[in-house]
């Protein structure tokens, strides 16, 4: 029962992941949102320490700030713009990016507990619950319906093909590795995003943009670097020239 009641949650709380970094998507641009989204290394370091006992220092918490402070640069808020007040769409963007973020971040944490548990069985339980609840949150906004025309249906179809793809692909890596170290990976969809964006949709990313997603990458290099100095000897780290810089990292 309580595996059963773990892939429940890991459903509704990944599907609901889902629709909130859609409609990010449709307030923020493609990079801004997937930045957001995709800080969740940071984040899954912390919650994974706290319910999985993988090791986590002070540094994380200061990594976790310093990447806080990536997402309010995204966010652009009035100080820095020197607007008499914030976009109401952007904050909108940003607070579903954020809802997106912690979810996504449950998700991945409830993913190592199911580890024990066949990829597909996970697989089949998210498509038949987030499915259901897909069709309960269209209908209640009105929109309930099927693609029009070959363009929408391949573009469906593409859709829920790449999302079967990488779930069945996030779920095994999370079967082999740390919670974190997946996370990590998964953070570099801000790289293609950026590229995508300005490739496809012709939008050039501004200062903000550029700024944000410069420190929210800088704390997720850090965190990639701490993962990495917590699995040396500590003969190795105590010998090494950089000896400062480690034991902070530890």
């Amino acid at each position: 029962m309580e595996i059963f009641n773990q892939l429940v949650v890991r459903s509704v709380v990944g599907c609901t992941s889902t629709v909130l970094q859609i409609y990010a998507v449709d307030r923020l641009n493609l990079a801004d949102a997937s930045v957001i989204v995709f800080s969740s290394p940071v984040f899954v370091t912390l919650t994974a320490h706290c319910f999985l006992g993988e090791k986590a220092g002070w540094a994380t918490f200061l990594i976790a700030i310093l990447t806080f402070l990536g997402v309010v640069v995204i966010s652009r808020p009035p100080i820095l713009t020197g607007q008499s007040e914030m976009d109401a769409n952007a904050l909108e963007g940003v607070l579903f990016a954020l809802g997106s973020m912690i979810l996504a971040t449950v998700v991945i944490v409830i993913l190592r507990f199911l580890r024990d548990v066949h990829y597909t069985v996970v697989t089949l339980s998210y498509g038949i619950m987030g499915s259901l609840e897909c069709v309960c949150l269209a209908a209640y906004a009105g929109v309930l319906g099927l693609p029009h025309g070959t363009h929408e249906w391949i573009l469906a179809s593409g859709l829920v093909l790449f999302t079967f793809l990488g779930q069945t692909f996030l779920i095994l890596a999370l079967k082999f590795e740390q919670a974190g170290p997946v996370a990590l990976l998964q953070s570099t969809d801000v790289i293609f995003s950026f590229i995508f964006q300005y490739a496809f949709l012709g939008v050039s990313p501004d200062g903000y943009s550029l700024v944000g997603a410069a420190i929210v990458i800088l704390g997720v290099t850090l965190t990639t670097l701490r993962k990495w100095v917590v699995t040396l000897p500590a003969v190795d780290v105590q010998n090494n020239n950089f000896n400062i810089c480690f034991k902070f990292l530890r």
